[in-house]
């Protein structure tokens, strides 16, 4: 049977936020205030990434640690960072990312970490793009998630049909290893998680 082609329409570019100095200073771009603190990955988060990524059924393919940032928490009596959440932004294609591998710990949840954690990673794309011109760069971010929509768009994902017919010539396709995701998703989700749907949503980065 003939498929359409996996299709989004275009989309308003994401709103500049402000700049919290302090987790600028210690992540080199901009963040927002929080008990939990945010750092770069590292390659011993590997283990902690690959665990969490399969105990949630999740895509285990590009868990580069250099790509994460990951959240800690404080231990004050050990004098330790303890993991507790990550995500990254994986590449596509030559004109889009994947905002994925979103994970916080159960006992952690409901806390707004993932929150700070895609908030933290858009802004750091964003200003990574302010150099490069308007032509160039990565700027369009999907996402694939189960049952988590409100939190994505929060900041600025729409949800959209990833089987809609083509639209104008402004619409931009979706790169053909995320259609290839996006099958494979509905699969694991429908075993996981029946009942359900694995959704896709995408937000453009100004």
């Amino acid at each position: 049977m003939h498929q359409r082609p996996l299709t989004f329409f275009p989309l308003a570019p994401l709103p500049r936020r402000q700049t919290d100095t302090r987790t600028q200073q210690r992540l080199g771009f901009s963040g927002w205030r929080s008990a939990i603190e945010l750092r770069g990955g590292q390659p011993r988060d590997g283990w902690f990434i690959a665990r969490s990524v399969l105990s949630e059924g999740m895509n285990p393919l590009g868990l580069q640690p250099q790509r994460f940032l990951v959240a800690c928490d404080r231990d004050e009596a050990a004098g330790v960072l303890r993991p507790v959440g990550f995500g990254q932004l994986r590449p596509l294609s030559k004109d889009a990312l994947e905002l994925a591998s979103m994970y916080v710990l159960p006992q952690y949840r409901r806390r707004g970490i993932a929150s700070t954690i895609i908030r933290a990673l858009l802004d750091r794309e964003t200003q990574r793009l302010a150099s490069v011109p308007p032509e160039q760069g990565r700027r369009v971010v999907f996402c694939l998630t189960v049952g988590s929509e409100r939190l994505y768009k929060r900041h600025g994902f729409v949800e959209l049909d990833p089987f809609a017919a083509p639209g104008d010539a402004d619409t931009v396709r979706v790169p053909q290893c995320l259609r290839f995701e996006i099958l494979a998703g509905r699969v694991v989700a429908g075993i996981l998680r029946p009942g359900e749907p694995l959704s896709l949503l995408c937000c453009r980065l100004g």
